[in-house]
């Protein structure tokens, strides 16, 4: 390993012979730093707000325990609307988006009767529903 070898060098101009320089005391001295320190600091107080992040709501997948169940009959139209308004209002549906969520949650035969209905392609959820329990006679409109 090669051997380093230190040398010392000698500093060609003082700082009095600066030209321009100025210096005020041209003693050496020692640092000693003070035997305590009060510092204090003044920090803002920030108020710190707590962001609650929750999920989106999702409708629930046909078939499952939480799905709104619809067997074609009117005695069972007015649990199967409220269950579904209830969803499709905590995912936030409106509109067509909500008339198109309830016709996923029928049987076959329900599904292309409801969807075949001109209200069905409009943008109106309530003229839809008013549409809707106009076909279930016996449907006595009680929730």
């Amino acid at each position: 390993m090669p051997e380093i070898k230190q040398e010392s060098f000698e500093t060609p101009h003082m700082p009095n012979s600066i030209p321009g320089g100025r210096i005020l005391l041209n003693l050496p001295f020692a640092y000693t730093p003070p035997t305590s320190i009060k510092l204090i600091v003044s920090m803002p107080t920030i108020a710190q707000h707590t962001t609650m992040y929750t999920m989106p709501y999702e409708m629930p997948f046909h078939g499952t325990d939480r799905t709104p169940k619809f067997d074609g009959t009117p005695d069972m139209l007015a649990e199967f609307i409220d269950m579904y308004e209830e969803c499709a209002d905590r995912a936030g549906l409106q509109g067509l988006d909500k008339i198109k969520g309830i016709i996923k949650y029928l049987e076959r035969d329900d599904r292309e009767l409801w969807a075949g209905l001109p209200e069905a392609q409009a943008s109106n959820y309530n003229a839809f529903m008013k549409e809707i329990k106009v076909m279930y006679l016996g449907w006595d409109g009680k929730r």
